[in-house]
């Protein structure tokens, strides 16, 4: 039997997230909704540990799709579950799952990112796991001279990407299909990384 979702409209004149998962709420789950529109920001942000979510649909959206925050509590131990996020259909710098969380425990599983910059940015955090995500067409600039993959400015598009210096450790990538991608894996840091049964296809690099 398909499951059935609640429909909503982030309107474009509005500012900041849809939703905003604050530090003093514990044990919040967020499932079974389907997110249209946006106004450029995020449609979730986060900054409170143990949070779910749960088959969220966010579908075509102008905006990032779920950010989780090291403020606060610092978003450890959540888990992302087959959610899905698909940008506008023109290029954009807009990330679909961002985690810069303080502490860890963080799990994605079977969630996807179509169009866009960057489908998943590990910005810091320890204890990360991606298993069987989908993630492709993360590129902002596809037509350019030479083909999709041979700008320099282009290392910012990645399927997934652990950005910057901050402190990241123990990530998990495992049995994701990564495609049409400038750079399947992008990593500027990282203490330690396991990547494990994946097929990458049709990316400019890894």
């Amino acid at each position: 039997q398909e499951m059935q979702h609640a429909f909503l409209v982030h309107d474009t004149g509005s500012s900041g997230p849809l939703f905003n998962v604050t530090t003093n709420v514990a044990g919040v789950c967020l499932k079974n909704f389907r997110v249209t529109g946006g106004n450029g920001s995020f449609c979730i942000t986060s900054s409170n540990s143990y949070v779910r979510y749960e088959f969220i649909f966010m579908s075509a959206y102008n905006g990032g799709g779920i950010q989780l925050l090291s403020t606060g509590v610092g978003s450890s131990s959540s888990k992302l579950i087959n959610c899905e996020w698909v940008g506008p259909a023109s290029a954009t710098n807009y990330t679909a799952f961002e985690i810069d969380v303080s502490g860890g425990d963080v799990w994605l599983d079977g969630c996807t990112a179509v169009r866009g910059a960057i489908g998943i940015n590990i910005i810091q955090g320890q204890t990360i796991s991606i298993n069987r995500c989908s993630l492709n067409k993360q590129t902002r600039s596809p037509n350019v001279s030479g083909g999709p993959y041979s700008s320099a400015s282009q290392f910012n598009t990645a399927g997934i990407k652990l950005s910057g210096t901050d402190y990241k450790d123990a990530i998990s990538i495992r049995n994701c299909y990564i495609e049409a991608c400038d750079n399947a894996l992008y990593v500027e840091s990282c203490e330690s990384l396991s990547v494990e049964d994946n097929l990458f296809q049709d990316v400019g690099a890894a």
